[in-house]
């Protein structure tokens, strides 16, 4: 038989559904019902009779799938029905349905099946061959129909489905092999549904399913699998997985999987096991079912399970899914230690008045902003300088306040010569007679200037010698999902047969900080004396039985270290002050180590639930005899690099929502040498003490000679009382009319790796290379926002417990002054006609790789409707939108996806998100209306594409990248032809007649390049001893109080 015939039985239907939508009134007879009786079972011998059915053919046709369906769904005839139904299953098939199953969904096949099903079980007599078809017409269609559920739902399926399956696993042995047709469909209404999987429960489909699954044996393996498959859908609700204890069904997947085990010999039904496996560990998701698999001995029997099969290929399946359960089986407990706070929480609390005090903060930090509405004062104001410059005179000759330089000229380069003599940190190799290095003099020098919270007891090895990464690169490690097997084994060994088990705490912050208060307190000079306990250490047999911890030195991270075996040792890091979470970043050191011996380490307190330690990251190491035999870097380290979740679970408290576990990075170490001194980290330290050296280096590069005009500044101090600096970079002589560029950096302290991207950029600021780059800008470098959190080893947050990247918005004095400063800066640019061209906020990224940007679309903003803070509104005619939007700020991401190695312009995104309304990145651009704002995230890990591409991101990489982001800034600005600002020169020009508006837009642009103090003059309040009460401190506070309503609290002024 040809097909004309079927396209003729097609036509026909077509033209019968046409006729009755033209007289949709008119009710068809008996022979109407006749004629389409006729026409459809024609049509369904023309189609089995067909000895090669082009299927895709047919649906390609206009209307025959929809003529299938209209007669399914609008002719009430039963055998009309059961024929439509047949056509349908033909036109499908038996393979390669998807396609065909996409037609038919799109004309709502299922919608009329459901109602199909739905009127057929109502009749008095159902047709079980038309139902069992129409289960398989469904389940076929299932996957292109997400709302499939729901119409099974609708039409209340569910209970026809558990009919049909109830009465087949009650059928004889040979209909009941048909049970899996309505259990098919129960398995796809169940998946993805979980009010179908609760209405399947309540009416016992688990019991139902449990009986079946004891009555397949071992013959009828696919009814098997798929009632299994079934159970673990339904499993997931945890009123089904009571439902299926109280029905001993852990028990009986218990046995029947021990069964399996013992007779499949050969590995030929490893999914029957493994799905056995699933369904234990949906049960065991209920405190009842790990109870019940303990008591049954189960943990013991996939322990073992997983010892016997481990590495082999053909049972990785089981083994992963019987790691899974043991790790979910094990007693679930909480950190062992004494308070989720950290323990220098009471002596943050405690801390002196002098730097920490609020209202001492409040005094001194008014003067930056006091002094950007004193500088638009316009008759007053260099009288009132000169004043303050006459009473800091008795404080200091020198100062590096903010307004200072707006009054005091520029030295000279023979003065700057004077004041500071040339040493290079990091660089020289020089000794003096004591044999004591400069670079080493220099550390200990500015490492005094340092203020912080916990007590620290030396100085870091590493820290005072300079040390970076080695000169190659270094490869990622090989990830294997064996080696988290073969850990979770470990675990769970602990608990199964704890017989090695030592638990001996070795270190413990809490203890060695509680002993401190009590003692004295240590004035003396903080030292390192790694190198003489080398020198005078035990002979390795007198060594102790373990290894000795320490992390009370600047920026160090270790809270305890429970010595589990012999040698493997579970660590616990410190939060961060005022702060329950925020655990990534460690720094400690260890010592008393044996060569040659593999020691396990595990940081059980992890908080994320992903890291890049699954992908191939290593810990750092830094080894202090290497370092004495002239190989001092920091190197990837470690193998059996796993990350994974443990038994530990954090307390829960009444704001922090449902209970979450933490992780366990995990590592395995073998030292080189016994006895030594070793450092580890999560990625290379940046202390607040090197910046302090490498400021004075640039400082005294800056002095060197040629163009190079630089400025250190001091922006103001800390909660802690550290200064936050201010370092401007420029060549003589100055332009006001250069742009200016704003960069900021390292606001998250746990983000090291953005302190060596702004030190590459400082470092080639002022080398010969930038000399036409600094004719072209003017740059003003922030290198480190949060040098509390720094100094005190937090990740994230400020001695306030905040997250300074998202205080953006209002910052206060008293909580967050780092940001009040800082956007003080930027209003008082803004104020003075020196708006920054570009705005860079360098971070760190634990999740994604190589080194990318965060930008800021108009168009792509989270804010819906006309947004009067959009600045891309402003850039429509007439200033309403929609936007049009000037793509000139994607420039500078693809100028250095062309230029810099380890930048990647796909990671790069430009979206602008609700939850990142408070960060710098989005304030800038929204507030200050500087469309090129952005955040510069440098991987910890690695790069996957170009030229380092498989190698962990090192110091090298990173001073690379912020080079290559300087020398691109001569390329962007001839992108974007910059214009000169025409509000400087009006904006200086009313400043003092007597003064040239030029020189005076200069120096503040600049800045004076004296030596900085702790405190500047015009942020002193009253007299020159302290007191407060005179006109100048009513001024300054009302100017104050003026420009914090204008640039810190007010999102929607106009003058941004």
């Amino acid at each position: 038989m040809d097909g004309s015939k079927i396209k003729n039985y097609f036509e026909a239907l077509i033209k019968h559904h046409r006729n009755s939508a033209n007289h949709s009134r008119v009710r068809l007879d008996d022979s109407g019902h006749g004629n389409i009786r006729s026409v459809i079972s024609r049509l369904l011998q023309a189609l089995q009779n067909q000895d090669k059915l082009n299927r895709d053919w047919l649906l390609r046709q206009p209307n025959y799938a929809q003529s299938l369906v209209l007669t399914l769904q609008s002719v009430p005839d039963r055998a009309v029905q059961l024929c439509s139904a047949n056509c349908i299953a033909e036109l499908l098939g038996h393979a390669n349905t998807a396609r065909r199953a996409q037609v038919f969904v799109k004309h709502g096949a299922t919608m009329a099946l459901c109602q199909s099903m739905a009127q057929e079980w109502r009749e008095s007599a159902p047709n079980e061959a038309m139902l069992m078809l129409l289960h398989q017409i469904l389940t076929k269609l299932a996957p292109k129909d997400k709302r499939l559920p729901a119409r099974l739902r609708q039409h209340q399926c569910l209970p026809i489905t558990l009919s049909l399956l109830r009465h087949c696993a009650l059928a004889s042995p040979g209909s009941g092999r048909q049970a899996h047709v309505p259990l098919a469909l129960l398995k796809s209404a169940c998946l993805s549904s979980q009010r179908n999987a609760a209405a399947a429960g309540r009416s016992g489909a688990v019991q139902q399913l449990l009986k079946l699954t004891e009555q397949c044996g071992r013959r009828q393996l696919t009814l098997l699998k798929l009632a299994l498959d079934t159970l673990i859908c339904l499993t997931r609700l945890r009123s089904n997985a009571a439902r299926a204890l109280g029905n001993g069904g852990l028990g009986l997947a218990l046995a029947q999987f021990e069964d399996w085990q013992r007779r499949d010999n050969r590995n030929r039904n490893v999914p029957i096991r493994r799905a056995l496996l699933l369904l234990l560990k949906q049960l065991t998701a209920v405190r009842a079912g790990r109870r019940a698999l303990m008591e049954l001995g189960g943990a013991e029997a996939l322990y073992q399970l997983c010892r016997g099969s481990l590495g082999n290929a053909e049972l990785e399946p089981l083994t992963s899914a019987a790691t899974l359960i043991l790790r979910q089986c094990a007693p679930r407990t909480r950190l062992p230690v004494p308070t989720p706070m950290s323990p220098h929480n009471e002596a943050a609390s405690q801390a002196s008045p002098g730097p920490v005090s609020l209202p001492c903060l409040s005094k001194q930090s008014s003067g930056l902003a006091s002094s950007a509405s004193y500088l638009l004062n316009s008759s007053n104001m260099m009288a009132s300088l000169e004043q303050s410059l006459t009473k800091s005179m008795r404080l200091s000759a020198t100062d590096t306040s903010l307004l200072s330089v707006a009054a005091k000229p520029l030295t000279s380069r023979s003065q700057q010569q004077q004041q500071q003599q040339r040493v290079s940190p990091w660089l020289s190799t020089t000794s003096d007679s004591s044999g004591v290095s400069i670079l080493t003099e220099r550390y200990v020098r500015l490492s005094n200037r340092v203020k912080s919270v916990a007590r620290f007891q030396m100085l870091g090895y590493p820290d005072l010698i300079g040390a970076t990464s080695p000169p190659y690169r270094e490869a990622l490690t090989e990830r294997k999902s064996v080696c988290t097997q073969a850990l979770v084994l470990e675990d769970a060994r602990r608990w199964i047969d704890p017989s090695d088990i030592i638990d001996r705490v070795v270190y413990d912050l809490d203890d060695l900080i509680a002993r401190s208060r009590s003692a004295a307190s240590n004035t003396n000079r903080l030292i390192n004396e790694d190198e003489l306990e080398l020198q005078q250490q035990q002979p390795p047999q007198q060594l102790n039985s373990h290894l000795t911890f320490e992390s009370r030195f600047e920026s160090g991270n270790l809270r305890r270290a429970i010595q589990v075996r012999r040698r493997e040792y579970d660590l616990l890091l410190n939060p961060d002050i005022g702060h329950r979470g925020h655990l990534q970043w460690f720094y400690f050191r260890l010592s008393n180590c044996e060569a040659g011996v593999p020691y396990r380490f595990n940081i059980i307190n992890c908080e994320k639930p992903g890291s890049q330690f699954t992908c191939g990251m290593r810990p750092l190491l830094f080894s202090v005899k290497e370092a004495m035999l002239g190989r001092a870097y920091w190197l990837r380290a470690g193998k059996d690099v796993c990350y994974y979740r443990n038994q530990y679970w954090r307390p829960k408290t009444a704001n922090s929502g449902p209970r979450m576990p933490y992780y366990t990075a995990s590592f395995t170490l073998t030292f080189k040498h016994s006895g030594d001194i070793c450092y580890l980290a999560y990625y290379i330290p940046y202390t607040y003490t090197r910046l302090l050296a490498d400021l004075e280096e640039w400082q005294s590069a800056g002095s060197d000679g040629g163009d190079i005009l630089f400025s250190k500044q001091c922006l103001g101090n800390s909660l802690g009382g550290n200064q936050i600096h201010l370092v401007t970079v420029t060549a003589e002589p100055v332009d006001s009319n250069r742009p200016v560029v704003l960069i900021t950096g390292r606001v998250h302290p746990g983000e090291s790796n953005a302190s060596w991207t702004v030190r590459g950029l400082g470092n080639y600021l002022v080398s010969p290379a930038a000399r036409q780059l600094r004719r072209e800008f003017i740059f003003k470098l922030v290198p480190m926002l949060n040098p509390d959190g720094v100094i005190n080893g937090n990740h994230r947050c400020s001695l306030s417990a905040e997250d300074l990247n998202r205080a953006w918005l209002r910052p206060t004095v008293a909580r967050q002054p780092e940001i009040y400063h800082t956007k003080g800066l930027l209003g008082l640019l803004c104020l003075t006609g020196h708006r920054p061209a570009l705005y860079i906020d360098c971070h760190g990224h634990s999740r994604r790789n190589n080194v990318f940007m965060f930008g800021c679309s108009p168009t792509q903003s989270w804010v819906q409707g006309v947004d009067r803070n959009n600045p891309g509104w402003l850039l429509g005619a007439g200033g309403s939108g929609p936007p049009a939007e000037d793509p000139g700020y994607r420039a500078l991401p693809r100028l250095l996806a062309q230029s810099a190695p380890a930048f990647s312009w796909s990671n790069c995104c430009f979206t602008v998100e609700k939850a990142k309304e408070a960060t710098a990145r989005v304030v800038v651009w929204r507030q200050m209306r500087i469309q090129c704002a952005y955040t510069l995230e440098a991987s910890y890990s690695c790069c996957d594409q170009g030229l380092y591409r498989g190698f962990h991101m090192g110091v090298r990489e990173l001073e690379e990248m912020g080079a290559k982001l300087a020398e691109c800034l001569i390329r962007w600005k001839a992108f974007r032809s910059i214009p000169p600002s025409s509000a400087t020169v009006a904006a200086t020009a009313a400043v003092s007649p007597s003064v040239s508006a030029a020189s005076r837009s200069a120096t503040f642009l600049v800045g004076s390049d004296t030596e900085d103090r702790d405190e500047n003059f015009l942020l002193q309040d009253g007299n020159s001893d302290g007191n407060d009460g005179d006109d100048s401190s009513a001024g300054s506070d009302l100017g104050h109080r003026r420009l914090s309503q204008e640039f810190l609290n007010e999102p929607d002024n106009e003058l941004y």
